[in-house]
């Protein structure tokens, strides 16, 4: 009779054990990922304390909203950490030539391209520095954008300068970083970067679920269509240096819209840069989509979109 009992006492505990465990999977298994559409200014680039203390109050105002388990900042935000602490105010500097000028009177550097390689390494260390603490801090993962990150070339001694996404994790360390493959004609022109290999890149996974991410201008190429077949969240960082113009709005069309139609059940996510720098401007609204077919073909399905192409706002998605 005992030895009933204690069978019976078994089975109740295994059936309660399988129920905590699905329940447990569940909680995990969810991905709550929000984007902040970030809106710069030359003043939140003063120094690095002033940018920290902007960050964190989008950050602050995006979990306001909801939980989220990872945050993503759009391309170009690091960018400008460069000139944090710089011995001369930017205030007065009102286009890239003037900022030419200033650079050839403080850092001795010929062109955008070796300032940005000679600052590299602080540029990086600020990265660590502001998006790594504030992972650790909210314990959430955290793209902290991209900022121009010196790379030695394998085939020869010269160093190249490439514009690099870093996601950070909930310990506030590198989890993952991927370097832009097509590069822009600003960027090939008047910044001299490399392109990234396109090898290198790949999908990660986050709770569970299989998070792939391009930058700007890559989403317009087919090729990645392969390299991020299954994933369940496809992230597109842009920063669009256009008024956002009807005619921009139908080039939207053609970078993530177009490439999900051949993924079918992934989930896209464009994330836009807002805001001024010197003469340069950013606009553009973020979204999160879905191509679903239908009757008359594939269609586009707006799952969030942000409220206005100018200025700060947030959009999020759920994958359960």
């Amino acid at each position: 009779m005992k030895y009933c009992v204690l069978l019976r006492y078994l089975l109740v505990m295994a059936v309660l054990s399988a129920g905590l465990t699905a329940q447990s999977v569940d909680e995990v298994s969810s991905l709550k990922v929000t984007g902040i559409q970030f809106e710069v200014s030359p003043d939140i680039y003063a120094s690095q304390n002033g940018f920290l203390q902007a960050a964190e109050g989008a950050v602050r105002r995006a979990l306001q909203q909801g939980k989220a388990d990872l945050l993503i900042f759009p391309e170009y935000t690091g960018v400008f950490f460069a000139f944090f602490d710089a011995p001369e105010s930017l205030e007065g500097i009102s286009s890239v030539e003037e900022g030419l000028s200033f650079l050839n009177r403080w850092y001795e550097a010929a062109n955008l391209h070796d300032f940005f390689l000679a600052e590299s390494g602080r540029a990086g260390a600020a990265m660590d520095s502001v998006w790594g603490s504030l992972a650790q801090k909210y314990g959430v993962y955290l793209l902290g954008g991209t900022y121009f990150a010196r790379k030695a070339d394998s085939d020869s001694s010269a160093l190249q300068l490439r514009n690099r996404a870093v996601l950070y994790g909930p310990d506030g360390r590198r989890f993952y970083q991927q370097d832009k493959v097509y590069l822009t004609p600003f960027e090939q022109e008047l910044l001299a970067l490399s392109p990234g290999d396109l090898s290198s890149a790949q999908p990660v996974s986050i709770h569970g679920k299989t998070v792939a991410v391009s930058i700007c201008r890559d989403t317009f190429f087919p090729v990645w269509e392969d390299r991020f077949h299954g994933a369940d969240l496809w992230i597109d960082i842009k920063a669009n240096g256009e008024v956002f113009t009807s005619e921009q709005a139908e080039i939207f069309r053609g970078a993530l819209p177009e490439r999900l139609e051949q993924l079918p059940g992934t989930v896209g996510m464009t994330v836009c840069l807002n805001g001024t720098f010197l003469d340069l401007l950013w606009e553009g609204p973020s979204s999160v989509i879905k191509v679903e077919s239908g009757i008359s073909g594939k269609a586009v399905h707006w799952l969030d979109r942000a409220r206005t192409v100018r200025g700060e706002d947030f959009i999020s998605v759920t994958l359960p």
